[in-house]
């Protein structure tokens, strides 16, 4: 899985910055030799845990995700964005970023307010139902439901 990872996630920045990437392109700006690059990206070889990290920074991907070992995609570019913002300041302006996504989208940082949500974009009934207090469900049997509903 680590070759066809390899492949995918080369073409995949292709298209993200728009020019071509070769494998020679790959294994120059990592330091790496192309032989190797090539024999990891074909299946023949696999990389040392050093080489590994380098990879997957560079696809800015997990070590995880490049062995297939979790089925989550590779971090958005609006992550990456804010990740390189709160890079760039100090602790405690890291600290008012996230006080204030957590203030403007609360429900992003809260499952019970995210299930809330949830609910009342797609059971209406029932998300008055809970806002009523006319539903016996626990905070936990919200949070399944709604992930039921996202599926």
């Amino acid at each position: 899985m680590l070759a066809e990872n390899l492949k995918k996630l080369r073409k995949q920045k292709e298209q993200k910055e728009h020019r071509r990437i070769s494998k020679s392109n790959v294994s120059k700006e990592l330091g790496l030799d192309l032989s190797a690059y090539g024999k990891w990206e074909n299946g023949d070889r696999n990389p040392d845990m050093f080489s590994l990290i380098k990879l997957a920074n560079y696809f800015d991907v997990s070590i995880d995700y490049l062995l297939d070992n979790e089925k989550s995609t590779p971090l958005c570019d609006e992550v990456l964005e804010i990740n390189k913002a709160m890079e760039k300041v100090n602790q405690e302006d890291r600290q008012r970023m996230v006080e204030t996504l957590k203030a403007a989208f609360p429900y992003a940082f809260d499952d019970y307010l995210w299930a809330m949500n949830v609910l009342q974009q797609n059971d209406y009934v029932m998300y008055n139902s809970i806002k009523a207090g006319n539903s016996e469900l626990s905070k936990q049997d919200i949070i399944r439901i709604a992930n039921e509903l996202k599926k």
